[in-house]
């Protein structure tokens, strides 16, 4: 296997901290499968060097010097950043000369504050937050302007993409960035035909940190659905965690036909319940793709989504139910069309799996990903 990459990553998850940029650490479980392991880092500033494992991965935490060192080795032919800031720059600036530098974007990186200033509550917080975007921002126009010959942002939309050049106010050349779909793993999100009593169980699984996931817009649908004449037929798993979670839910503690489940899992355990259910119900008030939407259409549940930035790139009506956006009550019409057309449900359920199979399986994406690294071809090892 390779070690004559770099990856670093902002953040990478670990067992107590599940979520945290899982999107990179599939990344180098499917790059293992072709044969490349790239060496693994993330920067924590003023912290000791340490390791963790996760998943058969180690994962280098050190400060930015530890970096600087470390790529002072000659033998790392490439850089690979996820979750690029000022401090991750400043660590590798010094390395990058005769080394291709490529640098994912996964939508929040690039990211003008207007497009988020709905999701904090306080005058205070929004203002701490506009200082910072503007930072970020004013760093990304430092960068690009012009951006380094051997600089390629990878985006993983083309939304995003899109999103990214109308905030920083100018086209980035197109010689320096490429849109390659976030990998799904087909082979853990398996497709199995549902049968159609599963159309009445609905599944979402949300982190509960923002109101950009649009969380409160589960709540209302369930809401609006029980005065349906069969909502006590139906049953609602919510999974989740995070400092709104308590309050978003409490709404529906006391329905008998909802599940709660207050913690983050792994994607065997995902997997378990997408077999379990039909319906994702996923609202969202900022997408640049949705990983965790994909992996349940993969395993071919329905989307039942609002039509928001990227989504309608990889959900269209005949593999999902797309609300226009804050409308969970296009939602609620949605789930009920399914409800009373079963054969609607079973078309769906398969338009969904066959449109990620198509767009954006790992088996579609990673190869693309590794020849943008490394120039040669790749087949499965």
């Amino acid at each position: 296997m390779s070690s004559e990459y770099f990856l670093l990553s902002r953040l990478y998850p670990q067992y107590d901290q599940l979520y945290k940029y899982t999107f990179v650490h599939q990344r180098v479980l499917e790059y293992r499968k072709y044969g490349f392991a790239p060496d693994v880092y993330r920067l924590r500033a003023g912290k000791p060097a340490a390791d963790h494992v996760f998943e058969d991965v180690v994962c280098h935490t050190m400060p930015a010097e530890g970096l600087a060192e470390r790529l002072s080795d000659s033998r790392y032919r490439a850089i690979l950043i996820h979750g690029l800031n000022e401090p991750i720059w400043r660590a590798v600036e010094p390395s990058i000369a005769g080394r291709p530098v490529l640098v994912w974007v996964h939508g929040t990186e690039i990211l003008d504050f207007q497009r988020r200033a709905f999701a904090y509550a306080t005058t205070q917080e929004r203002d701490a937050a506009e200082r910072s975007y503007k930072q970020e921002m004013a760093f990304w126009r430092r960068l690009l302007t012009p951006p380094p010959a051997n600089l390629k942002l990878v985006f993983v939309s083309h939304d995003a993409a899109r999103q990214a050049m109308a905030d920083l106010g100018f086209d980035i050349p197109r010689q320096n960035y490429t849109v390659i779909h976030n990998p799904i793993d087909v082979d853990t999100f398996v497709y199995e035909p549902k049968p159609a009593d599963q159309r009445k169980k609905v599944l979402s699984i949300r982190p509960f940190k923002s109101p950009t996931y649009g969380n409160d817009m589960i709540i209302d649908t369930i809401r609006g659905l029980s005065k349906h004449p069969d909502f006590d037929e139906l049953r609602f798993t919510i999974v989740g965690d995070g400092p709104l979670f308590d309050e978003i839910v409490d709404p529906v503690r006391d329905f008998s036909n909802v599940c709660l489940i207050k913690r983050y899992l792994l994607h065997d355990e995902i997997a378990y319940l997408h077999r379990q259910h039909g319906i994702f119900l996923v609202p969202t008030r900022f997408d640049t793709q949705g990983v965790s939407r994909d992996e349940a259409m993969s395993s071919g549940l329905v989307p039942v989504t609002n039509a928001m930035d990227a989504v309608p790139e990889f959900v269209d009506d005949t593999c999902g139910i797309l609300a226009p956006p804050n409308d969970y009550q296009a939602m609620v019409r949605g789930i009920e069309r399914l409800l009373e057309d079963p054969e609607l449900f079973g078309r769906m359920s398969l338009a969904a799996s066959q449109r990620v199979r198509a767009q954006s399986a790992a088996e579609v994406v990673t190869p693309q990903e590794l020849e943008l690294i490394t120039g040669r071809r790749y087949s499965m090892a």
